[in-house]
């Protein structure tokens, strides 16, 4: 069972992969077995993202959670459109780079760019 700065600091990571192409690259280089574009999907949508969940809400301010949940809605409307062939593929998508800044602009608000992990 995770303790809330335990999940906190998953959910931070996953932003944080998501946002940075040097983050997602250096994923790809020492996890060769990885499918860097799947595992972002699912690690946001299928591991960290469960709102509705006591640990979620625990862990998450209300404030926290409006932010996350509009990350969460912005790249949920973008999902279909993102390759996910290959990282290079994703990388090249336009929709990807708007969901990159969207994380981007997530970790800023929340103050979470310089949290380590």
């Amino acid at each position: 069972m995770f303790m809330n700065e335990d999940f906190k600091k998953i959910v931070i990571a996953q932003l944080k992969t998501i946002s940075s192409s040097e983050e997602q690259l250096n994923y790809q280089k020492n996890v060769p077995i990885a499918d860097v574009p799947a595992e972002l999907f699912c690690g946001w949508f299928y591991d960290v993202y469960h709102p509705e969940t006591d640990l979620f809400k625990s862990t998450f301010s209300e404030d926290e959670q409006k932010v996350l949940a509009d990350f969460n809605d912005f790249f949920e409307k973008r999902e279909d459109k993102i390759p996910t062939t290959s990282l290079e593929e994703m990388k090249k998508n336009i929709e990807w780079n708007e969901v990159m800044e969207k994380a981007k602009e997530t970790l800023k608000l929340l103050n979470w760019q310089n949290k380590i992990t």
